[in-house]
């Protein structure tokens, strides 16, 4: 439970405002933090929190307002500032050196050094010091990227504290995390409460914000909609609805959209499918106007699957046919060539272009189709893009944005978007939700049905157990790079998937953890 009372906050921002050329990011936005609480922030994407994120930590410059720390007006002009005053942020992608050990990342900017040459056995034994501070038992002779994303970030905040930080930013912390991993980050966000500081929790999972949180401030289209204490009891007690309702503009009954229709012929048939770390033999079918969801535990092979269907790995065997055809696959390009579409786990390491406009991402692979004798005709792909930015609810005036001046979910929509306007046969959506709030959730819901009502052959990817279900004709369960299980998705409970995900079945044991797959 957090000491709110009349403590004085360790972060205050008042009347910040930010605007990015037309668009308005954040107007008038006040909002703080307090020794000891979890406050978490909702709002859809783009609503405006990770613009106020990244004013707090120096990344940019509010046009109007103020920040205190403990009380005293701050200039944040950079995130060297931010870091001094005692703001540190865990990006949802983080910010680590794959290729450095996690001493080195750790003693970034402040190697310790012996007769002006780096002393490794100090700098190893400061990082077990760090790392032992958030309970974190990890070799810091690893290279950080052999790490898991638990692990990484375990790193990142352990830097965080060493650094003396009394206000911890998390964005979307579990969003690659196993359920493991997010119960040991839970466990340190409530130790680092106890101990005093302030933390910002931003989500999308509402069930998390329900677990930690002891305020939560809705934001929406760049306002602060308003701030509810999670503790309330009586006519004041807050529910998941009275939040959606503040984040959305409107009730959302029914999230899942997903029309039940009769399937057609088999597009998609994968047989004895195999693949590098132990894939296979897999094999399946997906048929026309149908969405099958795929689901199991960390390295069950799922995105391998997708991976090695799409041609971004090398099959080592089996077959693979389209309509009918072989599908004959050494690149990804041969792929999209042949009808399949791959909207992939990591938007910004493998779809993104994060330096070009949102139109040119939209139509990246779709170039040739608007093209004359090499001559782009650009009213004809202006109005294409300008049509698939209405179907996903991306605002018009983004057109000409950098990718990366858009909220994660919008990048999301981005890759969808440029799928949408290759038309394919077969679309793979891995994970195509992560780290998308829960309106867009439902416009993403919508375009896949949309799609699967085409003719295409529709395979999602979800770590998201009730989602799975939600939009899904059937179920096919991986274990071990193995397909183990194929169910009716209207039939299918969670507690039967996680039978066939773990291999742990009723008759085996007294109970079945049905949380859900974590990736």
């Amino acid at each position: 439970m957090s000491e709110t009372g009349t403590t004085v906050p360790l972060l205050e921002v008042h009347g910040i405002s930010k605007r990015f050329g037309a668009t308005l990011a954040l107007s008038d936005v006040s909002f703080d933090v307090r020794p000891g609480e979890v406050h978490a922030l909702m709002g859809e994407n783009g609503a405006g929190k990770s613009t106020l994120m990244k004013i707090i930590s120096g990344i940019y410059h509010p046009d109007a307002g103020r920040i205190m720390i403990n009380g005293t007006p701050v200039t944040m002009a950079s995130p060297h500032d931010a870091i001094a005053a005692g703001v540190a942020i865990i990006h949802q992608e983080l910010n680590t050196i794959p290729e450095m050990t996690v001493a080195e990342n750790l003693a970034i900017g402040n190697e310790p050094l012996k007769f002006g040459v780096l002393d490794r056995a100090a700098m190893n034994q400061q990082a077990r010091e760090k790392l032992a501070r958030v309970g974190a038992d990890i070799d810091p002779r690893r290279p950080i990227g052999r790490l898991s994303v638990g692990m990484q970030q375990m790193v990142e905040i352990a830097r965080a504290v060493a650094e003396d930080a009394k206000v911890l930013v998390l964005d979307e912390p579990t969003a690659a995390l196993s359920r493991t991993e997010s119960d040991q980050l839970f466990a340190l966000i409530r130790s680092m409460r106890t101990r005093g500081m302030g933390l910002i929790y931003i989500s999308h999972r509402m069930e998390e914000v329900w677990e930690l949180a002891d305020r939560v401030t809705v934001f929406r289209d760049g306002h602060l909609i308003g701030t509810r204490d999670m503790r309330a009891e009586g006519p004041e007690k807050v529910t998941p609805s009275d939040i959606v309702r503040m984040m959305v503009g409107r009730e959302i009954n029914d999230l899942y959209v997903h029309t039940h229709r009769r399937a057609g012929d088999v597009r998609l048939s994968v047989r004895d499918l195999t693949g590098p770390g132990g894939i296979g033999p897999v094999s399946f079918d997906v048929r026309a106007g149908e969405v099958v969801g795929m689901v199991g535990l960390i390295g069950a092979g799922r995105t391998e699957v997708a991976r090695l269907i799409y041609g971004a790995d090398r099959r080592t065997g089996g077959t693979v046919t389209l309509d009918g055809e072989a599908l004959q696959v050494a690149n990804p390009i041969d792929g999209l060539r042949a009808g399949v579409g791959l909207l992939p786990e990591s938007r910004k390491d493998q779809a993104l272009f994060l330096d070009l406009t949102v139109k040119d991402n939209i139509s990246m692979s779709t170039l040739g189709g608007f093209s004359s004798a090499g001559v782009i005709r650009g009213g004809a792909l202006l109005k294409a893009v300008r049509g698939v930015m209405e179907q996903l609810k991306v605002r018009a005036n983004a057109l000409d944005l950098e990718s990366r001046a858009l909220s994660g979910g919008n990048q999301q929509k981005l890759v969808l978007g440029r799928l949408l306007l290759q038309k394919p046969k077969v679309l793979i959506l891995d994970e195509p939700t992560r780290g998308v709030d829960i309106g867009a959730k439902s416009e993403i819901y919508r375009i896949i049905n949309d799609i699967a009502g085409t003719g295409a052959a529709v395979l999602v990817i979800s770590s998201d157990l009730p989602e799975a279900l939600g939009i899904s004709d059937r179920l096919l369960v991986m274990r071990r790079g193995h397909l183990v299980a194929e169910l009716d998705a209207e039939n299918a409970t969670e507690e039967s998937v996680m039978e066939h995900a773990t291999g742990v079945y009723a008759e085996d044991a007294p109970s079945v953890d049905a949380a859900g797959p974590t990736a």
